[in-house]
């Protein structure tokens, strides 16, 4: 059995004989507790492990794993990749959001709603990567201004206006949903996009503290 931290194999002399993966996994942390670096993924025989199957994996013996491999990153650089990443998917929405309108339009509701629950799984997502990624970071949301706007009242704005649609939906008052979204999504958005600019911007300019070695 093969048990890795970055390349380097991990002391495990200290696990019990029948240590689960999450124990190693808190065993890993203790080692790296005032390092600046934390645990971003887990990998199986050279392949990156699910959320879902770490979920299931934590509770299970180390010993039924051959080669895992913990792997560690800077909070910042962890926070700014998760923040690109849904950058890149919230984009994609804009044109989605066009295409959805029109199949309401057209009655093509089954694909339309389809399509329209993707992407309220990803403006979902939007938000809670800035929450927990500024959570991490430790940033004050309260204090911090974006786009001349607070970015409580951003966060606080988008999850009002997931719920106006969620209303529109169950009350399945298509015509109204089909207005939200060929009449007020574009601006939403677009001020969303400026506001998660903004964000990014702001993490960039975090002046992370790196220990010096063997403190």
């Amino acid at each position: 059995m093969t048990i890795l931290l970055d390349d380097k194999p991990l002391d495990t002399d200290t696990l019990p004989p029948d240590a689960t993966v999450g124990q190693l996994i808190e065993s890993a942390k203790a080692l790296l507790c005032g390092s600046g670096s934390m645990i971003v993924a887990v990998r199986h025989q050279n392949e990156d492990v699910t959320d879902k199957d770490l979920d299931r994996m934590l509770a299970l013996p180390v010993a039924d794993y051959d080669d895992l491999e913990l792997v560690t990153g800077r909070p910042k650089q962890v926070v700014l990749a998760a923040l690109k990443d849904v950058h890149g998917a919230f984009t994609e929405t804009f044109a989605v959001v066009k295409d959805v309108a029109d199949q309401l339009t057209a009655g093509n509701v089954a694909e339309a709603m389809t399509a329209l629950t993707a992407c309220v799984g990803v403006w979902a997502h939007t938000h809670g990567t800035i929450v927990q990624g500024g959570s991490l970071l430790g940033v004050r949301f309260d204090d911090l201004q974006l786009a001349d706007q607070s970015a409580v009242q951003w966060l606080n704005d988008l999850v009002a206006k997931l719920r106006e649609l969620k209303d529109a939906i169950e009350a399945r008052d298509h015509v109204l949903l089909g207005d939200i979204l060929r009449y007020e999504f574009d601006e939403t958005l677009e001020q969303w996009e400026r506001m998660l600019d903004g964000f990014i911007a702001h993490v960039e300019g975090i002046e992370e503290v790196i220990p010096a070695a063997g403190a």
